[in-house]
């Protein structure tokens, strides 16, 4: 016979509140990788657009 449960009596939760119901840490997961992922873009960025920004190096003749 199978225990009684306050669970069990409770209707399934829909919509707004079924929202926070996810696997411990995931916003903190998701926020670090977003970030990371932002990170490496503009690192990136910063790399290819600074020798454009700076425009040709040359050197004066001697």
């Amino acid at each position: 016979m199978p225990l009684p449960s306050r669970l069990a009596d409770r209707p399934a939760a829909d919509g707004a509140a079924a929202r926070g119901r996810g696997l411990p840490g995931t916003p903190v997961r998701a926020a670090l990788a977003l970030g990371l992922l932002i990170g490496f873009y503009l690192l990136a960025l910063l790399v290819l657009a600074a020798p454009a920004v700076r425009g040709p190096t040359r050197k004066d003749p001697v």
